[in-house]
């Protein structure tokens, strides 16, 4: 009647391997919270670069739209400028067309006399 006793299968090893599993699940959520931490602070970096390249953004579109304000200003002043001279180009044409026409009235009396 020996054999009625029979060992207990693996009870010291399952309470080694309950405690192992809780050091390992502790040291998994510890490696997650690093992780979580880490990438926190990692976007915590990024939101704040990108706010900066927003600004930098923001201050450069400001002075290009300064910039195209002063060029439309300059275009409009040039567009007048350049009215202005083709009325002056017209008005000059017309007058030295008249003085042509005098000129050769002139030219065809002095040939007839």
């Amino acid at each position: 009647m020996g054999n009625n006793k029979r060992k207990k299968r693996g009870s010291s090893s399952s309470v080694h391997n309950d405690s192992g599993l809780a050091n390992e699940e502790l040291d998994v959520r510890s490696s997650i919270d690093a992780l979580t931490n880490a990438m926190e602070a990692g976007f915590a970096g990024l939101r704040a670069e990108l706010y900066k390249v927003r600004l930098e953004f923001k201050h450069e579109i400001q002075g290009i739209k300064g910039e195209l304000k002063s060029l439309k200003g300059s275009i409009s002043f040039t567009q007048g400028e350049v009215d202005t001279l083709k009325e002056n180009s017209k008005e000059n044409l017309k007058e030295m067309k008249g003085s042509l026409e005098e000129l050769n009235k002139t030219i065809a009396d002095l040939e007839k006399n």
